[in-house]
């Protein structure tokens, strides 16, 4: 099986996380603005004194790049386009 390094990303996979976490943390200052379903369903009890937050994990270590399979039917167009 042959592989290799196909596309070089401008941004890496950490400033990706970043915004995302950005986007999360965003959330978590107000976290009423997601979508419920019904009366019953939410992110806030403020008689009990709780609120929801939202958490972004990365598990394990960042890849970047991609790889792929050269012999494969799909891969041979997008090759010759590069």
């Amino acid at each position: 099986m042959m592989v290799r390094h196909v596309f070089d990303f401008e941004c890496s996979v950490q400033s990706a996380f970043d915004a995302i976490q950005g986007y999360v943390d965003e959330l978590n200052k107000d976290v009423t603005v997601l979508p419920t379903r019904g009366p019953v369903s939410k992110y806030t009890l403020p008689a009990d004194g709780l609120t929801g937050k939202l958490e972004l994990k990365m598990l394990g270590a960042p890849y970047s790049g991609i790889a792929c399979k050269l012999d494969t039917p799909g891969i041979n167009p997008r090759l010759h386009i590069i």
